[in-house]
């Protein structure tokens, strides 16, 4: 049984430094959180995933990692990188992992917006709800109403019954 409660127990801790180690490089800004929108990347990431990327120096990506990147200062993607040209700057080339061939030109280290450094399945379909008009009613506004009742009535019922004379 106290295995069991020690299993738990690391299950936690553990839990709580990703959690922790995650807020804070989101809150630094080394870190960000895209939705992945098309399948170019399948099986390895999937439309829906998150994908959590961490800035890197250009000099540590290497073949096989997965980078985002932007080009035409408009289009957003996530590929693997499938060849490493060491100029200045360095140069990539990158292939969705679903598509045939490599990508038309390279990827310049100033395009890069970072490292793939962990993909969450499915976790954008709950995101891009939250950022809905309809998400936002359902999962915010309307418990925040809920909670606000609640309290206003139990602060009430506590004011009346401190309001009553007491028998003698």
């Amino acid at each position: 049984m106290k295995s069991k409660n020690l299993i738990w127990i690391i299950a936690v801790i553990a839990c709580l430094i990703f959690f922790i180690y995650t807020v804070f490089s989101l809150s630094t800004g080394s870190a960000h959180l895209l939705t992945v929108l098309s399948g170019s990347m399948s099986p390895a990431v999937n439309p829906g995933d998150v994908v959590v990327i961490s800035n890197v120096n250009p000099d540590e990506i290497k073949v096989n990692d997965i980078i985002t990147f932007k080009k035409d200062d408009k289009f957003i993607f996530t590929h693997r990188i499938v060849e490493v040209k060491k100029e200045n700057p360095v140069q990539f080339r990158t292939k969705g992992d679903a598509n045939e061939e490599a990508d038309a030109g390279f990827v310049t280290s100033e395009e890069v917006l970072g490292k793939v450094i962990l993909t969450i399945p499915k976790l954008g379909y709950l995101r891009n709800f939250v950022r809905s008009f309809l998400g936002f009613m359902l999962l915010i506004v309307i418990p925040g109403v809920l909670i606000i009742y609640s309290e206003t009535k139990k602060i009430l019922k506590n004011k009346k019954g401190k309001n009553k004379p007491k028998a003698k």
